[in-house]
């Protein structure tokens, strides 16, 4: 659970769906307030239009139909919202022409096969907008980010001991290159490093980024990184890296 903070920006999530009622307890621990669970995608848009959260995630399945109805009120309503993400459950029914819609209604959308990272997705995105360091991202730079890149993979990881930059940024160079994750060409990161007790220091945040670009050396890469305090740490870092691919 992120720490409260009075100057939070308000995340909703929003699920399609009695399938999601299984995530309620474990999202309202993440974002402090309750899921909005919706029996049909034609409610999205008049929901979001009501809602005063700058970002809102929508749950869905792939396999659920998205009427046109619905397609052409959140085309209408959304520039009235700061960011709207999808997270949806990977269907080998879902074509090339069916995710390319669902990326040009939202401005990201992460497709996975694995209910742990739809939990994952939803915390780390709420922690790049809420907790602060130092050197903050912020709601700003991720919006910025979502709107300059189609394809978007998030990674993270936690690490201690004494060489945890050393750790945490391998960990994350090999989740990246295994399956759905699997980068070869990134074009741009976002990078957030997380630690409360034991600060990170800028050797570690030196080490951590030069691992990651000199990973890829026939792409410059345009990084944003930050720090933040996150109060769940102890002596570990937490590196968290949004790609674009």
């Amino acid at each position: 659970m992120v720490q409260d903070n009075n100057d939070q920006v308000q995340v909703n999530v929003i699920g399609i769906g009695e399938e999601w009622q299984d995530f309620s307890k474990q999202i309202e621990k993440v974002i402090n307030q309750p899921m909005v669970l919706l029996t049909s995608e034609t409610y999205i848009a008049s929901y979001m239009v009501d809602s005063k959260s700058k970002m809102t995630f929508v749950l869905m399945d792939t396999d659920r139909e998205i009427s046109s109805e619905c397609i052409k009120l959140i085309e209408q309503q959304r520039c009235g919202h700061s960011l709207c993400v999808a997270v949806l459950k990977q269907s080998d029914s879902l074509n090339e022409k069916a995710g390319q819609d669902l990326r040009s209604l939202f401005d990201s959308v992460f497709f996975v096969d694995d209910n742990s990272r739809i939990i994952t997705i939803i915390e780390e995105l709420y922690k790049f907008i809420n907790l602060n360091g130092y050197i903050n991202i912020d709601l700003a730079h991720v919006k910025v980010f979502f709107e300059k890149n189609n394809s978007v993979v998030l990674v993270t990881t936690v690490c201690k001991g004494a060489d945890r930059a050393m750790k945490a940024s391998h960990k994350i160079l090999s989740d990246l290159a295994k399956g759905d994750n699997c980068v070869s060409h990134p074009k741009s990161m976002l990078v957030n490093v997380y630690s409360n007790k034991t600060e990170a220091t800028m050797v570690e945040i030196s080490e951590i980024l030069d691992n990651i670009i000199d990973f890829y050396p026939e792409n410059k890469l345009d990084t944003i990184w930050g720090t933040a305090l996150d109060s769940n740490l102890e002596d570990e870092i937490c590196l968290t890296v949004l790609m674009a691919c």
